[in-house]
């Protein structure tokens, strides 16, 4: 079985609720097995999201193992993201759930719909913290850093807290 790691997010509605439900879809139908979750995490919108006013996120980490294809995993995720409430409009806008797949062992893809790894996950502490709780080695295909040394080269002025 393939070893992937999901990033989850929330800003709209039950945040923490709605990534637990997120987190029970994934493993309900079969082929994929969780094995690891990061905590959950506040943080600020991007301030690439347009200047448009907006809660903060809950962010977390998971390290799932997977006999589905890459293609498949997406469109389970789409699959959930849809089940619980996302309307896709304005890019990186609000939204009651995003799910994007980081790494998948190490491949490296890059089609219409799905890039792995992830394009932007080694430019997003929100992403990088959550994930070296659970996989600080983990290396990043392309770029031959691990996680935790990727976390370490960032701008620590990015807010971001814990999240009980």
């Amino acid at each position: 079985m393939a070893v992937v790691y999901v990033a989850m997010g929330s800003n709209l509605g039950k945040r923490v609720a709605t990534l637990g439900l997120a987190k029970e879809q994934l493993v309900a139908v079969g082929g994929l097995v969780l094995t690891d979750s990061s905590p959950y995490y506040e943080t600020e919108p991007e301030s690439t999201s347009g200047g448009l006013d907006q809660p903060h996120f809950i962010n977390s980490v998971l390290r799932l193992q997977t006999d589905l294809a890459p293609a498949e995993l997406l469109q389970r995720l789409q699959r959930i993201e849809q089940a619980l409430g996302r309307q896709r409009g304005i890019r990186w806008g609000p939204r009651t759930i995003d799910l994007d797949v980081l790494l998948y062992d190490d491949i490296v893809m890059k089609e219409e719909t799905l890039e792995i790894p992830h394009p932007r996950m080694h430019e997003r502490r929100f992403v990088l913290e959550p994930l070296c709780d659970i996989a600080p080695e983990i290396r990043h295909p392309l770029l031959g850093k691990t996680a935790r040394e990727l976390l370490n080269g960032l701008n620590r002025e990015e807010a971001i807290r814990h999240q009980v």
